[in-house]
């Protein structure tokens, strides 16, 4: 037995493609002492997309809120969220999202389950929202990667002991994110 081995985040998952348009995304979390053999359901969820102006997600996954929580682990390595982000955030749950693009406009929504019943969540103590508008500065400046502007906001309507979200009734984060080579912020 590993005693002194943590393995903090290490998953199973796959990502399928069918129809053309559509994909399913699902992948469990394994935890260290490999009994059960997963820990827990990470995403399940899928995916409609006609292009880069719309977008459809049903299932299991992440409401996207806030400059942290869009960026994946999966693709870029972290140390620990901050303490205020993980106070505020919502975790994963069930709901439905849209997202796309308009020129320049970025634009998401989503309506989400306010609580989880074992691995998957569940309307029983309400719902919550999530919007979002952006804007893509990229093609204005010369030798930037990526330029965004990003506001996102939420409301909760979700009953007392909701364990979805926290029990803020409203939230907003506004950022920029930044991208030249191999530097962000």
């Amino acid at each position: 037995k590993y005693s002194d081995y943590e393995n903090r985040v290490w998953r199973l998952g796959m990502n399928v493609q069918f129809l053309t348009n559509w994909s399913l995304q699902a992948d469990i979390n394994v935890n260290d002492e490999f009994d059960p053999l997963y820990g827990s359901l990470n995403d399940v969820y899928f995916t409609y997309q006609s292009d880069e102006a719309f977008k459809l997600q049903l299932g299991r996954m992440k409401p996207l809120w806030g400059s942290q929580w869009r960026q994946s682990i999966k693709r870029l390595p972290y140390f620990e969220w901050g303490q205020l982000v993980n106070q505020l955030r919502p975790t994963r749950t069930v709901g439905a999202s849209i997202a796309g693009r308009k020129d320049r406009w970025l634009y998401e929504a989503g309506i989400w389950s306010g609580d989880i019943d074992r691995e998957f969540g569940n309307f029983d103590k309400g719902i919550f929202y999530t919007a979002s508008v952006g804007y893509d500065f990229t093609d204005s400046i010369s030798h930037v990667d990526q330029l965004e502007w990003h506001t996102d906001v939420y409301f909760n309507d979700t009953d007392r002991g909701a364990a979805a979200i926290a029990p803020y009734k409203f939230g907003i984060s506004s950022y920029v994110h930044f991208a030249n080579g191999p530097f962000s912020f």
